[in-house]
């Protein structure tokens, strides 16, 4: 439940107009219970159950990595045929896991069945949006039993009373030091449970020897709770004692500076893995039937090679870790491995077994930021372009000859890649993937400024997909194009990461036709809104009307649109804050990605010689999309009136 506001913050940041407000709306209060969410739903293709951590499915590396989900995903994956049966395709199931180790049967007065606890049930329409939320009591308890599982750990439902209003502000009005002294020997969870709902009997908490989990979770309703698009507020109530405790604990952890060897180790391992060219790998031969079993394979023979150079290295090294993260349910899945030689290596050494860990967990996703206080913005990017790499490697895509570069390349100082062939891979052995539908949004970007933003969000918010961003890269830097392939690829490199809700990917091209773009994009993408400003929609109309006439086939989506984008902001403008030194107004301009390439971009633009621009004959104009404000050469607006 982090990041839920506490009712008494609520109160301080928001105003008491705003908290009365909210306690005069329809409520739903559960018991806050210190587990993890898993969510799963039937696969309509397969009917297998597909499960789901709070942030994506879990899969097979998930799998190897921790044996955490065993038990319950086991349960429900071995109901019996005929309940897996009459499970429906299209609802998500939304639960709370409470694994049975030592620490939980100590906390809790009883644990659930099978430890799992039903919270919600989503219906689903055929593309997987949620249509429908189901929170009612009676519904999830008639499937927590079908489920043989529990049902929700709902304390209260309905609207409160004048007395339970009363008695709820009473709680956020009182000091810290009041409720501190007030709960020392009384306990939180009763008092609040018996001003909401006095006749409630079955609190997970009630029996329990500790206090370390006292808490309630408020969900606030605005109109039809049932509807996915109704506003709901979340709010939770703490025991004062428990929270002076974490905040101790916090402190502790704050001081805690083991897990820089692990960032140490990821720096290693980064190192390592970009000393092999793509010969050594095309001739481990992996192959699986998705990327994660790809992944496994490649991760192990990684593993044996970095072991063999450097077992020396860290003898005598122990890394900490939680204690929590040592018991066996944390461990590694061995079994999935179906690598003997490296099950050897990690029974020989625990410092073997966390190296593998972190090579197994470090190398499958990007990161937008890391806990390490040296492993800074730059090394992140390092290392979400290797996560790239390797991903790209592993699913056949376009790959490159020296597919890991010498070092200077790989952190863009010198080197360009040049695109191979994919005609080596058996079309058989390849995997057939269904292009995903994006939004798109083409232009220079000289440089990326807020502006781009602001249209990305707007494409999204007509049809929710993400957007991929097309960069269109001329030969040579003059005036309006000051900056390099290689500045440019990196700030758009630094804005995926920080708006990875919204960008899925950056593409360079050399030129900016409509062929050329789509070209770019297949076979991995198709695009749904064409993102541009007022100028040059009328340009890619023409040649999309020019193609149709002559018979050539874009193969674009029947939803295919070109749309306008709205005047946010000026690459021109940017540009001059640039010129004139005004680093304070740039950080306003710019995302915060960015920010650090101002003295960069300055540079560069330092570096070009006006005397010679006037020579340069400008490029089309086709190139400034979406730099909506750039001013039109004269030259250009005369050849749009002829």
């Amino acid at each position: 439940m982090t990041g839920i506001r506490h009712l008494k913050e609520v109160h301080e940041k928001m105003g008491e107009e705003f908290l009365t407000k909210l306690l005069n709306e329809y409520l739903i209060v559960n018991e806050k219970v210190n587990g993890s969410f898993l969510g799963f739903k039937k696969n309509q293709e397969t009917d297998k159950l597909k499960f789901f951590n709070k942030r994506n499915e879990i899969g097979y590396i998930d799998m190897v990595l921790s044996r955490f989900y065993n038990k319950p995903i086991s349960h429900l994956s071995n109901l019996p045929a005929e309940k897996l049966e009459r499970i429906p395709s299209n609802i998500y199931f939304g639960m709370e896991y409470i694994s049975d180790n030592d620490a939980n049967r100590q906390d809790y007065g009883r644990l659930p069945k099978n430890g799992l606890l039903l919270n919600f049930i989503h219906e689903l329409d055929e593309n997987g949006n949620v249509i429908k939320t189901i929170q009612d009591k009676n519904i999830l308890d008639e499937w927590a039993e079908f489920l043989e599982i529990d049902g929700p750990t709902i304390v209260f439902e309905g609207k409160l009373n004048d007395e339970q209003k009363v008695e709820i502000m009473d709680f956020v009005y009182s000091d810290e030091e009041q409720l501190m002294d007030k709960f020392k020997t009384k306990s939180f969870i009763k008092y609040i449970i018996s001003i909401l709902n006095r006749d409630f009997k079955e609190s997970f908490l009630e029996n329990s020897i500790v206090r370390d989990i006292n808490g309630l979770v408020f969900r606030f309703y605005e109109g039809d709770r049932e509807n996915p698009k109704s506003k709901t507020f979340l709010a939770k109530l703490i025991d004062p004692i428990f929270k002076n405790r974490m905040e101790k604990d916090d402190i502790k952890r704050e001081n805690n500076k083991s897990q820089d060897y692990t960032w140490l180790i990821v720096i290693d391992l980064m190192n390592f893995i970009e000393s092999y060219d793509l010969k050594t790998i095309n001739s481990w031969k992996i192959v699986g039937d998705d990327f994660q079993e790809r992944y496994v394979k490649f991760i192990n023979k990684v593993f044996r090679d970095f072991i063999n150079k450097f077992e020396y290295k860290y003898d005598g090294l122990e890394l900490n870790k939680p204690e929590f993260l040592n018991s066996e349910e944390f461990d590694l899945n061995t079994e999935m491995i179906n690598d003997p030689y490296v099950l050897d290596l990690i029974k020989e050494s625990e410092t073997y077994k966390e190296i593998y860990k972190i090579l197994l967990n470090f190398f499958r996703k990007k990161r937008k930021k890391t806990s390490s206080a040296f492993f800074d913005a730059e090394l992140t990017s390092q290392l979400n372009l290797m996560v790239d790499k390797i991903k790209k490697m592993l699913l056949k895509e376009k790959v490159f000859e020296g597919f890991f570069p010498t070092f200077n390349e790989y952190v863009g100082e010198s080197g360009e890649f040049k695109p191979m062939t994919i005609e080596g891979f058996s079309k058989e052995k390849r995997s057939i993937q269904k292009p995903k539908k994006v939004n798109l949004l083409i232009g220079d970007f000289q440089p990326v400024h807020l502006g781009h933003i602001k249209a990305i969000e707007k494409l999204k918010s007509k049809n929710n997909l993400p957007t991929v961003l097309v960069a269109i890269v001329r030969n040579g830097q003059n005036s309006k194009r000051p900056f390099s392939e290689q500045i440019i690829q990196k700030m758009l490199n630094n804005v995926e990461q920080e708006y990875g809700d919204l960008i899925e990917k950056a593409i360079l091209i050399k030129n900016g036709g409509v062929e050329d773009v789509i070209a770019a994009l297949k076979p991995f993408y198709i695009p749904i809104l064409w993102g541009t400003n007022k100028n040059i929609l009328d340009k890619y109309a023409i040649q999309l009307g020019y193609l149709k006439k002559k018979d050539i086939s874009l193969d674009l989506n029947k939803d295919f649109q070109l749309v306008e984008i709205p005047k946010y902001q000026s690459g021109a403008e940017v540009r001059n804050v640039i010129k004139d030194e005004n680093y304070a107004e740039f950080k306003n301009m710019v995302p915060k990605s960015i920010v650090p390439d101002f003295f960069n971009l300055k540079n560069e633009m330092n570096g070009i010689n006006e005397s010679e621009l006037e020579n340069i004959k400008l490029d089309s104009n086709i190139n400034k999309i979406n730099e909506s404000s750039e001013n039109i050469d004269e030259d250009e607006k005369a050849e749009e009136k002829k």
